[in-house]
């Protein structure tokens, strides 16, 4: 389930894209759950170095509704120039319980923010 997606078109094929998110996540369950947030290009996850993603679990505990400000950030590398369609996502977080309730933006100005970066390699 795609939560929000920009279009990009990078221009280098040497360099590497930072992808973030800034904003308003929360999980809500009555019995402990938990949800990932993850970033994918073309509808892949990156995998140099590594995904880009993040978690939230809540016990259920009294049914706590509580909206977080909350920030997701990383480098992907090796990709090829040209245009490509940046998604924020949200699914089952692996081996948890994972039937809580998500929301992602909520009340607030929410931001993906794509930048490509030029990656040094040494050799300069």
């Amino acid at each position: 389930m795609c939560a929000a997606e920009c279009a990009f078109n990078k221009v280098s094929a040497t360099s590497a894209l930072r992808l973030t998110w800034s904003g308003c996540l929360r999980v809500l369950s009555t019995s402990g759950g938990c949800k990932r947030w993850f970033f994918t290009l073309d509808g892949s996850e990156c995998s140099d170095p590594v995904p880009i993603d993040g978690v939230m679990y809540t016990n259920g505990a009294d049914r706590l509704d509580i909206h977080r400000v909350s920030t997701i950030d990383g480098l992907c590398l090796n990709l090829l120039a040209g245009p490509v369609t940046v998604a924020l996502n949200v699914g089952e977080c692996a081996s948890v319980r994972a039937n809580g309730d998500a929301h992602t933006g909520w009340n607030s100005y929410s931001r993906i923010i794509v930048e490509e970066v030029n990656i040094s390699t040494g050799n300069d």
